[in-house]
């Protein structure tokens, strides 16, 4: 049996060799699908401990960490992120530029989704 943080170490580990093989093949879309391929692998158990780090990836300055959270809240309409969802749009809001705009647009979109 897995415990959460054997579950949480499994999680961040794979997400590390996902991004390291897709720099090394110039394929970051591999990351976010790759991501999703663990994810539904995960039992629903596993599942609901990687909630923890997906929100807080939403809320991360690290623009890869935001996509592949929003990626997998999109795909499998993870409801238990709508609160993170919400708490990224605020949080973008203040943020000048096209890109943060497009981003929050984004999180709406999906947070109406969700919803």
């Amino acid at each position: 049996m897995t415990t959460y943080k054997d579950t949480r170490e499994m999680w961040l580990r794979t997400y590390v060799q996902l991004e390291a093989r897709g720099e090394a093949f110039k394929d970051s879309q591999s990351v976010a699908f790759g991501l999703l391929e663990v994810y539904d692998a995960l039992s629903l158990e596993q599942r609901s401990e990687v909630i923890p780090i997906l929100a807080d990836w939403l809320l991360s300055e690290d623009g890869k960490h935001r996509y592949d959270a929003r990626f997998l809240a999109t795909e499998r309409h993870i409801r238990e992120l709508i609160p993170a969802i919400a708490n990224a749009i605020e949080n973008l809001q203040d943020i000048p530029g096209p890109e943060a705009k497009y981003e929050v647009k984004g999180l709406v979109r999906l947070l109406e989704d969700l919803s």
